[in-house]
């Protein structure tokens, strides 16, 4: 008995028996994970290659961009999965991860090794570090077509939920490098390549996998691999948000994840599938009727995911709140909002939600930012409405949780607006955030300051009102 305890002490989370599918999910989580996080933190330097190498064109520039934006998505995904289970991933490293050895077999180096320089010096070189990525992305979703067949992953609904997302983005991973490949004339693929390609993959699913399914003495990871990581605007430090603030991402070392209370279902949750109350839909067609009355005009789509942060400014007027309903009731949007979570106790709850609220506890450890994350996680569609300014009346900065949670959570920024100018309202263009926040946010003035506000004087006047 001594020595059965001692056995289960070295395992932070002990396996019951018979669990050869809750042994099977948590190595392929883990080393998902592990894979996703080293793709999104390599791609700062294939994004910087990308923008030397080939700076007239945009359309790759923003196909790599959105790529490394997957990648992170991903890996919150994967990451939120293990927080709900109440337990860290597996400590996994590089001989797990296909990226990892692919470069070693063909340049000969480590990925932080990799000389970038080098890499956009020579034609030779970015065209092979392009096949390399081209022909892992077209593994990758080979084998996530496989694994969406498996029976283990099927029944485990937010693990079958991460890879039909991850299914619908491979694609787009792999395609950009190929058209690219294509037009400058380039052989997609050579025959070393190739074999090198099949040759990991093999090695990874006949011998690691099975080696670390097999060894439990697998130690987990003590923290996660984002813990240290930190963007850091080019700007100065954005006002806090709220109790707390919102100050960028993870500086503040994420907490080890905790147990869900019992009944919250977390990321198998979808948005309650139930009637809106007599209220909700009373409160929505009285302001909708003022909406169209006024003779306004919608235009614009969100992203075809339905995953977005919608920028809503300028706002300047409790008029914005009414537009903005009728708005998205003529485009067919269901977007959210966030407010603080005493708004939703009885008897408000259910109307706050019918209308789009998501609660905020501001009084827990982690910030808006990571809250924000964590929902975009868990949800398949989920358009979150942020007003930057924070208050109608004129203000001299931006916040920008906004841009922190759209960089984080991997989705773009949507620009919504009303032009009472002319009356016209809806979405704008998307952008992906890059990182750099002054340059990004160039973008987003020069699209607002040609907006006009119900009230101009409260409206932006320059770019350092912005970033």
């Amino acid at each position: 008995m001594a020595q059965a305890r001692q056995s289960c002490d070295c395992h932070p989370v002990p396996y019951p028996r018979n669990s050869f599918r809750e042994r099977f999910l948590d190595v392929l989580a883990s080393i998902y994970l592990y894979n996703e996080h080293r793709g999104y933190t390599s791609f700062d330097r294939v994004l910087d290659a990308v923008r030397q190498r080939c700076p007239d064109n945009p359309a790759f520039i923003a196909a790599i961009a959105k790529h490394r934006a997957d990648e992170r998505k991903h890996y919150v995904m994967f990451k939120r999965w293990f927080e709900l289970r109440g337990h860290m991933p597996l400590a996994v490293d590089s001989t797990c991860g296909h990226i990892d050895r692919f470069i070693f077999k063909v340049f000969g180096c480590s990925i932080d090794d990799l000389d970038t320089q080098g890499v956009i010096a020579s034609p030779d070189a970015f065209e092979k570090l392009c096949r390399v990525i081209m022909l892992t992305e077209q593994r990758g979703m080979r084998q996530v077509e496989i694994l969406l067949g498996n029976r283990h992953v099927r029944s485990d609904k937010a693990m079958k939920r991460i890879f039909e997302v991850v299914e619908k983005d491979e694609p787009d991973h792999w395609m950009p490098y190929a058209a690219w490949l294509d037009t400058q004339g380039r052989a997609k693929a050579k025959w070393r390549e190739r074999w090198a390609d099949y040759w990991i993959h093999k090695s990874l699913m006949l011998v690691k996998l099975p080696s670390l399914f097999l060894r439990r003495s697998t130690p987990r990871m003590a923290a996660w691999p984002d813990a240290t990581e930190q963007i850091v605007p080019k700007t100065p430090s954005p006002q806090g948000e709220g109790r707390g603030g919102v100050h960028g991402l993870s500086q503040v070392p994420n907490p080890l994840p905790q147990p869900l209370p019992a009944g919250e279902t977390g990321m198998d949750g979808a948005i309650e599938d139930r009637r809106p109350s007599l209220l909700s839909r009373v409160v929505r067609k009285a302001l909708v009727w003022f909406y169209r009355q006024r003779g306004w005009t919608a235009h614009g789509t969100p992203p075809a995911d339905g995953r977005c942060v919608i920028v809503a400014a300028p706002h300047t007027s409790n008029w914005d709140f009414v537009n903005f309903i009728g708005l998205t009731e003529d485009l067919g949007l269901k977007p959210h909002f966030m407010a603080k979570d005493s708004l939703f106790r009885w008897p408000l709850g259910g109307f706050m939600r019918d209308m789009g609220g998501v609660s905020i506890d501001r009084k827990a450890r982690r910030n808006v930012v990571d809250a924000m994350v964590a929902e975009f996680a868990r949800r398949d569609r989920f358009m979150l409405t942020i007003a930057p300014e924070g208050t109608r009346s004129q203000v001299g900065q931006w916040r920008s949780g906004f841009y922190h949670i759209a960089l984080k959570a991997g989705v773009p920024i949507v620009i919504g607006m009303m032009d009472y100018g002319n009356k016209t309202g809806g979405l704008g263009p998307a952008i992906w955030p890059s990182g750099d926040y002054a340059a990004d946010m160039r973008k987003l003035f020069e699209f607002y300051s040609k907006v006009t506000p119900r009230h101009p004087g409260r409206g932006l006047k320059s770019l350092p009102e912005i970033a």
